[in-house]
C-alpha cells in the first residue's frame, strides 16, 4: 500500500505485523555522538522508509532518547512505497557513512 509520508496511519504495521511506533525521527549524524549514545541509537528498533528513490531510516525518539534530527512531521510530503523493520544483524555505523543498513 502506498501512504503520503505525513499523514502515515496510526495503525500502520510492519512486515511482520508489529505495530509501528508513532513517534518516528530520522536517525541522529553518527559525528554528532558519543559512543553511549550511538549504542543507544543501534539498540533501538530502526524502521527503513522508501518514498520513490529515496531511502530514509527512522527510530522511535523515545527509544533514541531524543536525539532524532527532524520527525517524520517535518519532512516534505511524499509518497512512502514501504515501511519495514531493520533488524539488528542488518544495522551498521562508521563515522564516514553514519548509520545505515546492509
Amino acid at each position: 500500500m502506498i501512504y503520503q509520508l505525513d499523514s502515515l496511519p496510526a495503525d500502520l504495521l510492519d512486515q511482520y505485523g508489529n505495530k509501528i511506533p508513532f513517534d518516528l525521527y530520522l536517525l541522529p549524524d553518527v559525528d554528532e555522538l558519543d559512543y553511549s549514545q550511538i549504542d543507544q541509537v543501534m539498540n533501538a528498533r530502526w524502521y527503513e522508509i522508501r518514498s520513490g528513490l529515496h531511502v530514509f531510516l527512522f527510530a522511535s525518539n523515545e527509544e533514541i532518547g531524543g536525539l532524532g534530527k527532524a520527525s517524520i512531521d517535518d519532512l516534505n510530503p511524499g509518497l512512502v512505497d514501504d515501511v519495514l523493520y531493520v533488524d539488528r544483524p542488518l544495522k551498521r555505523w562508521s563515522v564516514e557513512d553514519g548509520f545505515y543498513h546492509a
